[in-house]
């Protein structure tokens, strides 16, 4: 994601949802807190269980943002519980 230095991210996923031992620079994640608190960037995550509440967390927090909630991004199929995959490939390749 392309975020300006003194940005704010909005992820639906917490970057650090499992416990945390260390943020070390020399760990994926832990580069990743550095370079977010080296360039003044923030990431705001939803908390998942409250965000199935109608009206939730989220169009709490939409509020105060001052955005407008219409209606789902994209409705989670029904049925049994499936895994997302995700494939990156150089651009020429693609």
């Amino acid at each position: 994601a392309q975020v300006p230095d003194g940005g704010l991210l909005l992820a639906h996923h917490p970057l650090l949802l499992r416990g945390v031992d260390t943020v070390s620079a020399d760990t994926a994640k832990g580069a990743l807190v550095h370079g977010l608190i080296r360039t003044r960037r923030a990431v705001g995550v939803g908390v998942r269980r409250e965000q199935r509440a109608s009206p939730g967390v989220s169009d709490a927090l939409a509020d105060v943002l001052g955005l407008q909630v219409t209606d789902v991004l994209s409705a989670v199929p029904s049925g049994p519980a499936l895994d997302k995959w995700v494939v990156f490939v150089p651009a020429e390749n693609s």
